[in-house]
């Protein structure tokens, strides 16, 4: 699951409680596991390379081009450095 969904077992686990799949016990049991076998830090199955994030990049070429909207004035009224956007 965790290759498919492209989330940590962590995640998996909650959501799993959540669901209803696990009961309380089951899951206090799960992430008891996880801490102890050094899981909660480096997981196994973690891609070599991470992703790169596309939307973002596009999301903000588009909005510069058909709303005059920069990415620094738009981070700037979002309340959030222009780094935040773009890589140093």
């Amino acid at each position: 699951m965790k290759l498919r969904w492209k989330v940590s077992i962590q995640a998996i686990i909650r959501r799993a409680y959540d669901l209803g799949l696990f009961d309380a016990a089951q899951y206090r049991r799960a992430n008891i596991h996880i801490s102890k076998s050094g899981q909660r830090k480096n997981e196994p199955g973690e891609p070599d390379v991470m992703e790169q994030p596309e939307l973002l990049k596009l999301s903000l070429v588009k909005l510069e081009e058909f709303f005059k909207i920069d990415p620094t004035t738009l981070a700037y009224e979002l309340g959030l450095k222009p780094r935040f956007f773009w890589k140093s």
